[in-house]
């Protein structure tokens, strides 16, 4: 048992050990179970007329409207427990905006959707990340004033935090993987702020099927072109598709390929590693890829995906 980052002190790390390979190999330092115990403190606002500034040890979260005080403690829980998890991962990722000042970064709720869609946000979107501005955008009516009958969607704040907690190397990591690796975190999370990355082969479908019918073939993006995008590349791509187009089977072929990376590629994690530090160094995408997938495995890797998710109940199918 190890101790939990000093940062982090809510954080009782529960066991450390997690399948590094198709076979089973065992790594002490990639998480296997984390589980949150206790609530992080939450400063209440001192004013009575918004925005309503509530405070945590990494956040500000902004409302336009009070919030009730268990509402704010849950979303808190899980907004915190986003970089404490992520800083256990054992890759070059986390990294979070730096503030001279000693700020915290903003969290933005808001409780109309114009109001959102004037910051920036999609009426199609519950929330979203602006690495320009160092903020997080969200609808409170998916995360705080949900209606009844329904849960708070705390899988996409785990997501939107994620790419926050990985502001520093968000501008060259390629798109596959920078949203892949936020899908991860989303897909591991479980309720109160804890995370289980040794079950993830059963906890991606389970994620996708919120998004999209697993019952039949799903149809992923061409690997090559994937593996290829920048974030430009990327959104022009998902601007192409049609209305009743689900995106989501990008971000799932972006899931399955860094699962690949991180589970069943047994040199993936120390690769991975190598190919960060190339891209920080100003290398081209497709000159990095040739670290994580040389030409040798590059044409085969996306049929063995295919097979090894069909036995595991996900039927995928890469385009040609």
């Amino acid at each position: 048992m190890m101790k939990a980052h000093p940062s982090y002190s809510l954080w009782y790390l529960l066991l450390l050990i997690v399948s590094g390979s198709l076979h089973g190999d065992e790594e002490l330092d990639w998480p296997k179970l984390l589980i949150n115990k206790s609530s992080p403190p939450v400063n209440m606002p001192d004013l009575d007329s918004p925005p309503y500034h509530y405070t945590t040890k990494t956040f500000q979260f902004i409302s336009n409207e009070k919030i009730a005080i268990d509402k704010i403690r849950s979303f808190a829980v899980t907004a915190e427990s986003v970089p404490a998890a992520l800083s256990r991962i054992p890759l070059p990722l986390y990294s979070p905006p730096e503030d001279k000042k000693g700020g915290k970064v903003p969290i933005y709720l808001f409780s109309d959707t114009e109001s959102f869609i004037r910051a920036g946000g999609k009426r199609s979107s519950s929330g979203y990340y602006s690495g320009r501005k160092k903020s997080v955008y969200l609808r409170s009516e998916h995360f705080i004033k949900v209606p009844i009958g329904r849960l708070p969607n705390y899988r996409l704040l785990v997501h939107e935090l994620t790419h926050m907690s990985t502001h520093g190397v968000l501008g060259y990591l390629p798109s596959w993987l920078s949203e892949g690796t936020a899908e991860y975190m989303s897909a591991a999370f479980i309720p109160k702020g804890s995370y289980r990355f040794d079950d993830m082969v059963r906890r991606i479908p389970a994620h996708a099927k919120k998004f999209i019918d697993i019952r039949a073939v799903v149809e992923l993006p061409k690997f090559e072109d994937l593996i290829a995008m920048n974030n430009r590349q990327w959104g022009e791509e998902l601007q192409k598709l049609n209305e009743d187009e689900s995106f989501y089977p990008h971000y799932l072929a972006a899931l399955i390929i860094t699962h690949y990376i991180y589970h069943l590629d047994p040199q993936g994690r120390e690769n991975c590693k190598t190919y960060i530090s190339t891209l920080k160094d100003r290398k081209s995408i497709q000159e990095a890829n040739t670290v994580l997938f040389p030409q040798e495995i590059r044409k085969e890797l996306p049929q063995k995906l295919e097979k090894y998710w069909q036995q595991r109940g996900l039927k995928i199918r890469f385009q040609k």
